[in-house]
């Protein structure tokens, strides 16, 4: 059961902020040329790049918890 759900955690939950984290990369790469907009998307992936922490961090205590 836990299994499923780690399943289930990775392939809902880590795809949301990976899929915002590829968009912003992709359009930040057509605004190279200007710092000023670029800057924009520093808080928007700082936020993804938490969220991949938080569900990480997730799937490594439900893992653990199927150890013990």
């Amino acid at each position: 059961m836990q299994l499923m759900e780690i399943a289930w955690i990775q392939s809902h939950e880590v795809r949301g902020p990976l899929a915002r984290l590829m968009g912003l990369i992709h359009i930040m790469e057509c605004y190279q040329d200007n710092e000023n907009h670029l800057k924009e998307f520093l808080k928007p992936i700082l936020e993804s790049a938490h969220e991949l922490d938080a569900v990480i961090r997730k799937i490594v205590r439900k893992t653990e918890a199927m150890n013990n």
